[in-house]
């Protein structure tokens, strides 16, 4: 079948355009029955005495936006952590799953297979991942940056905050808000997920290794939104519940008065399948624009007017 393609240019208030072009309605991990949405931009802003740059290897690259370019094509995959994901193509005609005690468990994505893929911000793809979806063989077939499929897509900045106040004040995400031309698509689309990870950067130092275990603040999923059976997989036998599933995003510890911070953030973006709602009926239908708002501001510890978001919320 015609497969769509999930582009995702530009980071600074999280903005996204979709349109996609899918038929069928078995549910996700169907080889079959690919999942994917066309054209989506991502920008981000900050606010107060916070800054931002992709590039800190000076201050003076440091602004109040940023924009990223990405392009790419997502699949559905599944995670607790959002550092180990994994994927299946054995999927029933009613959207369940065989339990992974039959002949096609779940299986860890890795993206190890070379292909610098600028555009998408990766070096690797996982080529099992790849044939799975897309049925495209490298052996066969050339595997090039237009035709190549992932797990997810990182949106990766640094973040500079100065407290210029006698109070402790910490750096948090204050909006994730996922808009749409179409109130209705809102309230079914909710595959999408949002990850955030954030380590201490020192100044003028890159952060290579801040997506790992330690440094994950959160999944943000819509609140009305569920995995298959409560649970996402964390192995090729097992599901539990995700880590951190909605939990308030705050990137950083405590900041004294005078003292100025670096940190490290990436954002993943990716369809969570073991959502009821990745199916390709409902992503046939998203022909509408639609946008993800994100914001980050420094902030009183304190102050409970500006709380961290603690999910993705759709508005209309």
């Amino acid at each position: 079948m015609k497969k769509s393609k999930i582009l995702v240019p530009a980071l600074g208030i999280l903005v996204l355009s979709t349109a996609a072009s899918i038929t069928g309605t078995v549910a996700w991990f169907s080889v079959n029955n690919s999942v994917t949405v066309d054209g989506m931009s991502v920008t981000t802003k900050v606010a107060g005495n916070l800054l931002i740059t992709d590039d800190n290897s000076s201050d003076a690259n440091y602004g109040s936006v940023l924009h990223q370019g990405r392009t790419g094509v997502l699949e559905p995959a599944s995670t607790t952590n959002n550092v180990d994901y994994f994927y299946t193509t054995d999927a029933k005609a009613d959207g369940s799953k065989q339990e992974a005690t039959t002949d096609k468990p779940y299986v860890a994505y890795n993206e190890s297979t070379a292909l610098a893929n600028a555009g998408a911000g990766k070096e690797n793809y996982d080529a099992a991942f790849l044939k799975a979806y897309t049925e495209i063989d490298n052996t066969v077939t050339e595997v090039t940056t237009n035709n190549v499929v992932y797990g997810y897509i990182d949106y990766s900045f640094y973040l500079k905050a100065t407290n210029t106040s006698a109070n402790p004040y910490v750096v948090r995400m204050t909006k994730c808000n996922l808009k749409y031309n179409n109130a209705a698509l809102g309230a079914t689309d909710l595959a999408w997920r949002v990850g955030v990870f954030a380590k201490v950067a020192s100044k003028e130092t890159p952060v290579t290794d801040e997506v790992a275990t330690g440094n994950h603040k959160s999944i943000l999923k819509q609140a009305s939104a569920a995995y298959f059976d409560g649970t996402a997989v964390t192995s090729t036998t097992a599901k539990a519940a995700p880590s951190k599933l909605n939990e308030a995003v705050v990137v950083t510890a405590d900041i004294a008065q005078n003292a100025t911070v670096y940190e490290k953030v990436t954002v993943r973006l990716w369809l969570e399948g073991e959502d009821t709602s990745c199916n390709n009926e409902t992503y046939a239908a998203l022909t509408n624009s639609w946008k993800l708002d994100l914001q980050f501001e420094l902030v009183d510890k304190t102050d409970a007017t500006k709380p961290a978001v603690t999910a993705i919320s759709s508005i209309a």
